[in-house]
């Protein structure tokens, strides 16, 4: 069995931490056929199956597998006024016998219903409906279905032990906050932890997917992007059940540490909600969490810290960089700037501690970003409101008719190096438009991509015609909602997913798009922020920052020996640096001072163009310890005590083994 170990380090939480072998999220949408063993659903579900017998009573393995399936009634239960069963339709129980008989398995499946209403009698068809704490079970034991128990009491404090047993455990969708309110603190989610303790898999789809974060978004409320574009605070964030208390909760389940998780991501447009999610949870936690946002009909599957994608969507990863500013003011856009992603469809993996991919498939493509193909110049308004303002992008990822196709923009006005979408909301379309928008880099990544929302605007000017400007626009109802900006400068590899029609059910040709080291804004409200888009590739500008980086400082050149190192003995820990390494030869010292008694923690987080290491070296140059894991992307950590009675001088040093890059930017983190 596993064990996480859980740290907190300058705001980031490092991943390893507590005891579970396998966590499988899925992002919802329809299982396959029962028995189909290419279905997306068996690849992600039977990842619960394959770790086989791990428990049993008292702690021992019996012989069987054994998957308790919670959740809501997945049947549609109905009995006659005696209490004689009518009908029932098996749904997820039915589907995993398929799956275990598949494997050749000794297994058993049970269903137990845990919601929270009563007994109900609907005198229009004559037939009783049981929901919530009900102790009716569904077993499927070699084959046979048979009702266990259907007397309308509370499930039984032996029912619930009874769980505790079982091999593996699996909460289908629902409502995550119901989840909450209704097991947090029981004997229910105590057995849930035995199971996983114990060595036993667990997983989820939608919200029982959602649950498994240890920031849990559970306020019992339908959040959409355009509540959070519009109020960086907005109420829908707040717990229903307890006004004024936040929706994110640590005290769940937290199987996957440092994460939060948004299910049915593109189909629904959650992009926007899921980054309000995220600045709330850093804002509120004090951490640099790490957002999570799975498509319908894929799966995240999660072993330690290894996190691999099966389906037929994506995976979205978001966190924070060095440069990252925030602003969250009640009543106004949110506006979080610089965010780093990686969207990875199957055969990708994704190292959670160091948020990078590790494996790709053997088909990705490098990013080669090339020559932009037009100049910005002249004005440009784009109403968010008005679909026609598609054409006024350079580019225009068209999906009605199908097949997909990347066309130029028809306006005479048109913004130049930028693609993207209006009415980036819209129920019928945001699929489309949220899938679009990163197809069209993977096939120019030398744009840069919009979704503007109903109640914005965006423009430019003649004298900055490369500058982009967000504000409200007051044709719409409500205030502004802010925009999303998605660029691929620093990107460094792409693909393709092996599966068509995602998310657009209706349109067998589109794949979706697989790409790491994407760059996201979100941006509203330039007269008061300050906040606009270069599409010259010199970033964003404002935002204002509710939290910037603590300490942070640039590195300055030339600090390429001992003698010339940037002087930080006077630096108020803990220090954040952000530099680059832009060619072979260069090296980056860094002169430090450490009192006696105590030990300095050193981290670089290292850009994906390079493998660099990081030394720490005596006052005369020697190396007392190294950190030189091999691999482009792959971070460093490093730790040292002054064990004299004195404060010492001491240097740092960065260098690069492999690759440099004048853009990309490395983050030399020192606590003590």
């Amino acid at each position: 069995m596993m064990t996480w170990v859980r740290l907190v380090l300058l705001g980031v939480v490092c991943l390893g931490g507590w005891g579970q072998s396998r966590v499988v999220v899925a992002g919802g949408g329809a299982e396959g056929a029962d028995g189909d063993t290419t279905a997306w659903s068996f690849k992600a579900y039977s990842e619960l199956m394959t770790l086989g017998d791990v428990n049993g009573p008292n702690g021992n393995p019996d012989g069987m597998l054994k998957l308790a399936i919670l959740g809501p009634d997945d049947f549609d239960p109905c009995y006659d006024a005696a209490g004689t069963e009518s009908t029932v339709r098996s749904g997820l129980v039915n589907l995993f016998r398929s799956y275990a008989a598949a494997m050749g398995m000794n297994w058993q499946v049970k269903y137990f219903i845990v919601e929270a209403n009563d007994l109900t009698f609907d005198p229009t068809d004559q037939c009783y409906y049981y929901s919530l704490n009900v102790a009716r079970t569904i077993e499927m034991a070699q084959g046979t279905r048979s009702v266990i128990t259907h007397n309308g009491t509370q499930m039984s404090t032996g029912t619930i032990q009874e769980i505790g047993d079982y091999d593996a455990i699996f909460i289908k969708g629902g409502d995550q906050g119901d989840y909450y309110d209704t097991w947090n603190g029981t004997l229910l989610e105590s057995k849930i932890r035995q199971v996983v303790n114990r060595g036993g898999p667990i997983g989820g789809t939608s919200a029982g997917a959602m649950s498994q974060a240890e920031f849990c978004f559970a306020p019992g409320k339908d959040m959409i992007s355009e509540d959070v574009l519009m109020d960086a605070q907005t109420d829908y964030m707040d717990d229903a059940s307890q006004p004024s208390q936040s929706g994110i909760h640590r005290d769940f389940l937290s199987m996957v540490p440092g994460v939060v998780i948004d299910t049915h991501f593109t189909r629904r447009g959650r992009l926007g909600r899921l980054l309000g999610i995220l600045a709330k949870t850093n804002a509120d936690f004090g951490v640099n969490a790490l957002a999570v946002g799975v498509d319908e009909r894929t799966a995240m599957i999660v072993e330690g810290n290894n996190a691999r994608v099966v389906g037929n969507g994506s995976v979205l990863f978001v966190h924070e960089s060095a440069n990252t500013q925030r602003r969250r003011v009640a009543g106004q856009p949110l506006v979080y700037t610089n965010l780093v992603a990686d969207r990875l469809t199957e055969g990708w993996s994704y190292n959670l501690n160091t948020r990078s991919w590790s494996t790709k498939p053997s088909n990705t493509q490098a990013v080669v970003l090339p020559s932009p193909s037009a100049t910005p110049s002249g004005s440009v308004l784009i109403y968010g409101d008005l679909e026609t303002q598609n054409s006024k992008f350079e580019k225009v990822g068209q999906y009605d008719p199908p097949p997909y196709s990347l066309v130029n923009g028809t306006a005479s006005t048109r913004l130049a190096r930028a693609a993207g979408y209006t009415l980036a909301g819209d129920a019928d379309t945001r699929r489309y438009k949220h899938e679009g928008v990163f197809r069209i880099l993977y096939d120019r990544p030398d744009l840069s991509t919009f979704l503007v929302f109903e109640n914005g605007i965006i423009e430019t000017s003649s004298s900055q015609p490369n500058q982009v400007s967000f504000r409200e626009n007051n044709y719409g109802s409500g205030s502004e909602a802010a925009s999303i900006v998605i660029n691929a400068r620093n990107a460094t590899y792409k693909g393709l997913s092996p599966y068509s029609g995602h998310p657009l059910n209706d349109v067998d040709t589109f794949h979706a798009t697989a790409m790491t080291q994407l760059q996201i804004q979100v941006l509203a409200d330039s007269s008061t922020t300050g906040s606009v888009y270069d599409l010259n590739g010199a970033g964003s500008g404002g935002g204002g920052g509710d939290d910037p980086p603590p300490g942070s400082i640039s590195e300055q050149e030339s600090n390429n020996s001992r003698s010339t190192a940037q002087d930080l003995r006077n630096a108020s820990y803990p220090v954040t640096l952000i530099g680059t390494i832009s060619s072979a030869s260069d090296r980056d010292y860094f002169k430090i001072e450490l009192e006696g008694g105590k030990t300095l923690t050193a981290s670089l987080t290292v850009p994906s163009a390079g493998d660099y290491d990081l030394y720490f070296m005596s006052s005369s140059g020697s190396t007392l310890v190294r950190s030189t894991s091999d691999g482009y992307g792959t971070n460093e950590q490093l730790t040292y005590r002054n064990t004299s009675s004195r404060t010492k001088t001491y240097y740092i040093e960065v260098e690069s083994y492999a690759g440099s890059s004048t853009t990309q930017t490395y983050t030399l983190q020192l606590s003590k």
